[in-house]
């Protein structure tokens, strides 16, 4: 009723003049209409019309729906890295029997060198495999004294049947050939000198010995 009233109040003092009744109820109708499209949330105890945001979920349950997450990958274990490539390595080979080739036709002759290659490739990654220097195998000079023990243990070169044996020896597991156990035999008695660089493990001993 106030409001009314001091609604009517300034009207006629804007106009000069009283306001009839019908006329002060045909603007109220309107000024009430205006305050009611306004937005009220500024008002006190008015509501938003607009919904409230969501607010998120620390804590919500995983959906059983969604992809499951990659496992983290094992690290690779080491791997065998060839000091050189077949081809080099024949060469050196080839080179290294020197006289011990001489005689031989074409075909022995290589017969041979395919064995030597197989059979030394293998003791390479046995060694590196159990810790042998890397740089001392890297030397073309100690590589050449390896091949002494494994290829030509008398002295002289051994039987295309010896090397064939040799290769399927390394082919079943090379820690147990007889090649590789020379080897070691020469490398414990002092015949022939090859740094160790990583210690070897217990449960590896059984499978050299």
């Amino acid at each position: 009723m106030l409001l009314g009233r001091g609604v009517r109040f300034l009207f006629s003092r804007l106009l000069g003049r009283d306001l009839p009744l019908f006329l002060f109820c045909i603007v109220g109708s309107v000024v009430g209409s205006s305050l009611h499209m306004m937005d009220p949330a500024g008002w006190e105890g008015g509501s938003s019309s607009r919904a409230p945001q969501s607010e998120p979920n620390v804590n919500r349950a995983p959906d059983p729906t969604a992809p499951a997450e990659p496992e983290p990958v094992a690290p690779e274990p080491d791997v065998y890295h060839p000091l050189l490539d077949d081809n080099t390595r024949r060469a050196e080979l080839d080179e290294r029997a020197g006289f011990h080739f001489v005689g031989l036709s074409e075909k022995h002759r290589n017969e041979v060198l395919d064995h030597q290659v197989k059979i030394e490739r293998a003791i390479e990654k046995a060694l590196l495999s159990d810790g042998y220097s890397r740089d001392e195998l890297s030397q073309l000079g100690k590589r050449n004294e390896i091949r002494g023990f494994l290829f030509y243990p008398k002295g002289k070169l051994l039987s295309l049947s010896g090397y064939k044996k040799g290769t399927e020896e390394v082919s079943f597991g090379t820690h147990r050939s007889k090649p590789y156990r020379d080897l070691l035999s020469a490398i414990s008695s002092s015949r022939l000198f090859l740094t160790r660089v990583k210690p070897i493990k217990k449960w590896e001993l059984k499978r050299i010995f």
